[in-house]
């Protein structure tokens, strides 16, 4: 009797915890929502807006977001009443089918799943346009062929609010061209910042005219702006209509002068003959792109020839700039690195193979698992059928004592001097990558790719500073010794991140010999950057651009290529920090219309105090290389 009591009440207690737990779940609510509306989950980031919501006890916990390979952490408190937002960015969410979004407190547990039914070799374009108005670009859809192997691709419309707009330029990877709409005068700081760091990874800006537009007056674009001294005015449909179709109605538009490093994109038709109604100028990778007109109010919003304008002015479709950006990112060993982005410059500069360290960790590879396998089998039969049977016929089998243990050594050895190196290796790191910047901008933005050795197992902070996404490399080796676990997130639920507005890692997992290797984003300080001193064109019978390139950064700069038109010129000393060099290289009248849009570009080596990626161990000098490419917004002088 008394045995069934305290059953009974054990029941009754589990059902009452039962009914806490249920009742505390009730309490917390978690719902998710894309922050561009019109958005498709994406093999890229895909910002997620997440509204949390408590209505019982203070709770405390993390809400732990997983996609495919992908996992991230946000630290979250929920005091009684709460509603709380944030946006998460995670990866791969098409590839892993769908996202998970698990908030886990000391008050309960809440769940949702955010599933793709999409799958398709190639993903849609994206053009957002930030507004208080959904819906103004649905005529740029249209599927149409691509140059990649005449797979279809798609233009696509999305929209985003001025308040509900990311602060983090990791929020614009999946876009090619962002449009500033009305309201978009509103964007606080941070988001301006996180537009303009994501243009210069090869993102395009679009800033319209027509009416009088507040934006262009806004003091944090001047350095991106292709424009000034706006004023309105009218043109002709006439002037347009050899763009896409007539149109006979009276347009207003805001005629401009050029800022510097501007270039003409298009000039107006019959009746505003020698009027520009586009202007252009090159950031970084990107492209900042002014229109005198407007084309989402009457009458060119009723106008057939918009799209077809639309498309010629934007190429919403070229991805060349992760061509360019490919080479200084990827593994070694494998790539698909993919950004959307402006025409690059040229190629990345060549470079010569680096002179490795015999101690480099980075150098010795792990025998692959398949391999360690036969090898077994191999070192099984050898020692016990072979071994044996060879003796047995020989009618020597009390050699066996004696040739077993040599057949354990040698195989032994072979194990060791595939690792041996390893034993003596320290923490180690390798860095790559590039760091792109423009003048007349404090910040650049680093894309790179880091490899870490550890020679112990243990925790480690990585020291990570402003680093804006993280992401597992495509190929890495897991632990040495340590057997395969579930590769669901191998490397990123090692690495233990934290998204706290930025990405740290201050406990990551590792095991003895083991290799980690990840992508990364960061923005990084540049100081006064670089300046351009005095570009001008000296004529005669053998022209020349001449000019003073000074260092207003931080950094050395080494290996330096300044650009211009087709032609370049070489430098072939260092420039320290706070030093200035003469240049001098040909001049030639360019021909090719992507010349003909690009300011002076400087390409080059960045040494120095450039604190990007992890910060532990030491760095493999030969293996860590940040590159940088340079925008430089120059008035051709005479």
């Amino acid at each position: 009797m008394m045995r069934a009591r305290w059953a009974a009440r054990g029941w009754f207690l589990a059902w009452g915890l039962a009914a806490c737990a249920g009742a505390w779940c009730q309490d917390l609510a978690l719902s998710l929502r894309p922050v561009f509306e019109g958005m498709e989950p994406l093999d890229g980031p895909y910002p997620v807006r997440v509204e949390l919501s408590n209505k019982g006890p203070d709770a405390r916990g993390i809400l732990k977001v997983t996609a495919g390979w992908y996992e991230m952490n946000y630290p979250v408190e929920l005091p009684r009443g709460s509603r709380k937002e944030l946006i998460a960015y995670p990866f791969d969410v098409v590839s892993g089918g769908e996202a998970t979004f698990t908030l886990s407190t000391n008050q309960g547990r809440t769940e949702r799943r955010l599933q793709s039914e999409r799958w398709s070799y190639t993903q849609p374009s994206h053009v957002a346009m930030i507004s208080d108005a959904a819906g103004e670009l649905v005529f740029i859809r249209k599927e149409m062929e691509s140059e990649d192997y005449g797979r279809p691709q798609s233009v696509k419309d999305v929209y985003v609010s001025p308040r509900e707009a990311p602060d983090r330029p990791v929020g614009y990877v999946a876009l090619t061209t962002v449009i500033l709409g009305e309201g978009s005068e509103r964007l606080d700081d941070a988001q301006v910042a996180a537009i303009q760091t994501w243009v210069l990874a090869g993102g395009r800006l679009v800033f319209v005219g027509g009416a009088a537009s507040p934006i262009l007056s806004d003091e944090r674009w001047a350095a991106f702006l292709p424009i000034r001294r706006p004023r309105p005015s009218t043109i002709p449909g006439g002037a347009l209509a050899g763009n896409g179709g007539g149109l006979e109605a009276t347009v207003p538009v805001l005629l401009t002068d050029p800022a510097p490093g501007a270039f003409a994109l298009l000039e107006g038709g019959r009746g505003a003959s020698g009027k520009v109604l586009v202007w252009v100028k090159s950031v970084g990778l990107g492209r900042a792109i002014f229109w005198a007109f407007d084309l989402f109010v009457p009458p060119l919003s009723r106008w057939e020839g918009r799209r077809e304008l639309f498309m010629d002015l934007v190429k919403p479709l070229d991805h060349s700039a992760s061509t360019y950006i490919g080479p200084f990112v990827a593994s070694t060993r494998n790539s698909d690195w993919m950004y959307a982005g402006a025409p690059p410059p040229g190629p990345p500069p060549a470079t010569a193979a680096p002179q490795l360290p015999g101690s480099d960790p980075f150098s010795v590879r792990p025998l692959p698992a398949d391999r360690v396998f036969w090898i077994l089998a191999a070192f099984f039969v050898a020692v016990v059928p072979l071994n044996f049977i060879i003796l047995r016929k020989m009618k020597r089998g009390e050699l066996a004592w004696i040739t077993s243990p040599i057949l354990s050594l040698g195989f032994g050895a072979y194990f060791l001097a595939s690792a041996g190196s390893l034993y003596a290796a320290k923490l180690s790191r390798a860095t790559r990558g590039l760091v792109i910047g423009t003048q007349g901008s404090e910040q650049g933005y680093f894309l790179g790719r880091s490899e870490i050795f550890f020679p112990r197992g243990g925790n480690y902070d990585l020291g990570f500073s402003r680093v804006d996404q993280v992401r597992a490399g495509d190929d890495f080796s897991d632990d040495y010794y340590r057997p395969h676990r579930n590769r669901q997130n191998p490397l990123m639920r090692d690495l233990g991140a934290m998204d706290l507005g930025e990405i740290r890692a201050p406990r990551m997992s590792a095991g003895n010999l083991s290799f980690r290797e990840f992508t990364f984003r960061q923005i990084v300080d540049l100081g006064g950057g670089f300046r351009l001193e005095g570009l001008r064109i000296q004529p005669g019978g053998k022209p020349q651009f001449l000019g003073r390139l000074l260092n207003a950064s931080p950094y050395t700069l080494s290996g330096a290529t300044l650009s211009w038109r087709g032609m370049s010129a070489k430098l072939d000393k260092s420039l320290a920090p706070g030093k200035s060099v003469q240049v001098a290289f040909p001049a030639t009248n360019a021909t090719r219309a992507e010349d003909l849009t690009k300011g002076p570009t400087l390409e080059g080596i960045l040494e120095g105090p450039l604190r990007v990626g992890p910060q532990v161990g030491e760095s493999v000098g030969p293996r860590s290389r940040i590159s940088l490419f340079y925008t430089f917004a120059q008035e051709e002088q005479r």
